[in-house]
């Protein structure tokens, strides 16, 4: 089907009749727009992008249903009304601010992204565009036999059926934040009311996104999360507001495509000879589309260049609607995975800085010559080679690779499950279908495991993290591996050194070996991963209001900074070193003497959470002393989380032996806010095993020279062949009081 999509924005329609322009060209952009070659075009699409008039007033509305009339009459009559679309979204021109309250602006004064999740106060605001919302009952009753998408909240979504094929219409109101005088970076969107990316994501044969301000206009972490809701549900995404027509094209790493056309402006309030819109031509059977601006020039609308043709690409993201990621594993799949905090992002996720590694083949062929997968080539390899086990050290950066490539995975159009063997309850049954149904559950809903199980084996992937880590024996894993190669296209299985030693001792015939896989060894950052990294981080917050010169000069020297300190301590150049560096330098412009310590950097990250989870009835000290006796408690009793009913009656019989009054709801929750302590269901655990090992370290540290302690203490030293003795010593090596005790 070939389509015509006409995207007229901001006309700015005054009260004075005399003075708009636009009124006497009507008859001249419909001529324009029935001139292009669209004898066997099937349908027509109407975009007002917003600022259909000056100031949001009566009359200038009047105006705008008169240049509709003369413009939506003789394109009905030439493609008949159930083929042609009028879609609409207000913009900041159409906010009457006579009307605004005192509550709208204070309201706007102390609203930040987080306080979004209400709708109340959107509502609340909405108000100054009362004259808008009027204009727009007036269409629906004018042109009622035409398909109306016309938006009087803050988002509409609509979908229509022009011949054969749907199009799909997502409406957004940037404006209703608005003020009078319009503040670059100062805007906000409700992403989060909008709804989750899957339960908006449809198979229509064409999705368009109107919203009136480009992302600049909006904070910049709000702007973020805006452009990345509307690159996974739209084919084309048209805006207006800059008053400077333009088209360009989208491109993730993945390969998904957004097409983004930018409105000029069709009233000109200062100078009547500036008038342009833009036209795009799409045919969706033979993926081709063409992009034509018009200007006023010599009394008509002229076409500033020939509309040549090129491909159009649906964007394969916004096609996979089924199978959808539950919340609670959407949300740790943006963790980064560690307490880092940025000065310019109120939540950090892991998207914002993460960047794929190099690998290198191993091979136990000693002739043979390394092979290495460049950061740019390894999606698309780990997809050809299919079977793959990729191996790193802890700090390495395994998990963020894991959680990459979940998401990727599921761009490419896989169904990719994430399995941790840590987790896996796997050994006592070997049972691997009802197994990973525990998981298929966890990630997808309970209601999807028998549709998971049924799917092709072709769109099925895993991810399977920590492998090392499973509790079961050789017979066991074998029995897994098995199961995996035969239900799951893709198999990448991501462990530590020890799984590569592990598959050594095993015989070579054994087809579900790991040794039959390709293996892939995680490489330390170089400099050019590291300059990405950094420019990566330099950039969160700064999208839309740094020059490119200015992100140059802060890279070249923090890299300088970066690669001395790597340098110099002889620490690996893992991403998390480089990040906690990284933070370091936004504080204090330099990275203190102690960064060597792997503990002491650990440390830093720490620090920084118990100074956030600090509350009216805590300080840091307090804060500090709490999880240390409750990581103790934790490691004492053998376990790693506690139910509600556990965690309380410690939390009584801590504050009775201290003599302390907190509040255990304040308490628990401040140590969340911090990412010091999290909840899954009943039961709430340390956020990340680095936190855990810590404050067991600092327990033991402050209490070394109690006899029972010490006498722990040697037993510890003892069993290092045990993971988390190991990690809970490393961190003891932070304290001098301890580090003695340790070395005799």
């Amino acid at each position: 089907m070939r389509l015509l999509v006409v995207h007229l924005s901001d006309i700015h329609l005054v009260d004075d009749k005399s003075r708009n322009p636009i009124l006497q060209r009507s008859h001249n952009l419909l001529q324009a727009v029935l001139g292009m070659q669209i004898e066997d075009v099937a349908g027509c699409v109407i975009i007002m992008s917003g600022d259909t008039a000056f100031s949001g007033t009566d009359p200038q509305y009047s105006h705008a249903m008169s240049l509709f009339e003369a413009l939506l009459d003789p394109l009905a009559k030439h493609f008949g009304d159930h083929l042609l679309t009028l879609a609409i979204v207000p913009g900041n021109h159409d906010c009457d601010f006579r009307r605004e309250e005192p509550t709208r602006t204070l309201l706007l004064q102390n609203m930040q992204a987080k306080d979004l999740s209400d709708p109340e106060p959107v509502l609340h605001c909405l108000h100054v565009q009362h004259g808008y919302n009027r204009f727009v009952e007036r269409l629906r009753s004018r042109f009622a036999p035409l398909n109306l998408a016309c938006l009087e909240s803050w988002s509409h979504t609509a979908t229509f059926g022009l011949g054969a094929e749907r199009v799909t219409l997502h409406l957004l109101n940037s404006a209703w934040c608005s003020r009078l005088h319009e503040v670059q970076g100062s805007l906000l969107f409700p992403v989060n009311l909008w709804g989750n990316s899957d339960q908006l994501a449809n198979p229509s044969d064409l999705v368009i996104s109107v919203v009136h301000h480009p992302y600049k206009w909006y904070s910049d972490e709000n702007g973020r999360n805006l452009r990345a809701a509307l690159d996974q549900r739209s084919d084309l995404v048209l805006t207006g507001h800059e008053h400077d027509p333009s088209g360009y094209s989208k491109q993730s790493m993945t390969g998904e495509l957004t097409e983004y056309f930018e409105g000029g402006v069709l009233q000109d309030s200062d100078n009547a000879d500036i008038s342009s819109f833009n036209v795009v031509l799409l045919d969706t059977s033979a993926r081709t589309m063409s992009y034509t601006q018009f200007s006023w020039k010599d009394n008509h609308y002229t076409a500033l260049h020939a509309a040549e043709s090129r491909p159009f690409q649906r964007n394969r993201k916004r096609l996979q609607c089924t199978f959808p990621f539950l919340e609670p594993f959407e949300k740790w799949l943006r963790e980064p995975g560690a307490a880092f905090r940025h000065p310019r992002a109120n939540e950090l996720a892991l998207a914002d800085f993460f960047v794929y590694p190099d690998l290198k083949e191993v091979t136990f062929d000693e002739t043979s010559e390394a092979t290495y997968l460049s950061s740019e080539s390894v999606l698309s390899k780990l997809v050809a080679f299919e079977r793959v086990l990729i191996i790193g050290s802890d700090t390495s950066g395994k998990t963020a690779l894991a959680k990459s490539l979940v998401g990727d995975l599921k761009a490419l159009g896989f169904v990719p499950l994430h399995v941790n063997g840590g987790e896996l309850q796997y050994g006592q049954s070997a049972r691997p279908a009802k197994a990973l149904a525990r998981c298929i559950a966890f990630q997808f809903g309970e209601a999807q495991v028998e549709a998971y199980e049924q799917l092709d084996k072709g769109r099925r992937a895993i991810v399977f993290d920590d492998y090392h880590l499973i509790r079961a024996n050789d017979e066991a894993k074998a029995k897994l591996l098995q199961f995996l190669f035969e239900n799951y296209h893709l198999v990448f299985v991501l462990a530590g050194d020890e799984a590569r030693f592990e598959e050594l001792t095993r015989a070579e015939h054994d087809r579900a070996s790991l040794i039959q896989m390709k293996h892939l060894e995680i490489m330390e950052l170089g400099y050019k991963l590291r300059s990405r990294l950094i420019r990566r981080w330099h950039s969160i917050g700064n999208e839309f209001t740094v020059t490119t010169e200015q992100i140059n000069y802060k890279v070249g020297r923090t890299e300088r900074q970066i690669n001395t300190l790597l340098g110099e301590q002889f620490m690996p150049a893992h991403p998390l070193f480089v990040l906690i560096a990284l933070q370091q330098l936004e504080i204090q412009d330099r990275v203190v003497e102690s960064v060597g310590s792997i503990g002491q950097l650990y440390e830093f990250l720490i620090k920084r959470s118990l100074v956030v989870s600090v509350t009216g009835q805590t300080n840091v000290d307090t804060n500090e002393n709490y999880l240390s006796d409750l990581a103790w408690h934790l490691f004492d009793s053998g376990t790693t989380r506690l139910s509600e009913d556990e965690a309380r009656r410690w939390h009584a019989k801590y504050c009775d032996e201290y003599r302390l009054r907190l509040d255990f709801e304040k308490q628990w929750k401040a140590l969340a806010r911090g990412e010091l302590l999290e909840s899954h269901g009943d039961f709430t655990s340390f956020k990340y095993p680095y936190v855990y090992y810590y404050f067991v370290a600092n327990y033991l540290a402050d209490r070394c020279a109690s006899p029972t302690i010490s006498d722990r203490i040697k037993v510890l030293t003892t069993h290092l062949h045990q993971p988390d003795v190991a990690n809970i010593c490393c961190f003891c090596a932070i304290y001098r009081r301890i580090r003695s005790f340790l070395t005799r």
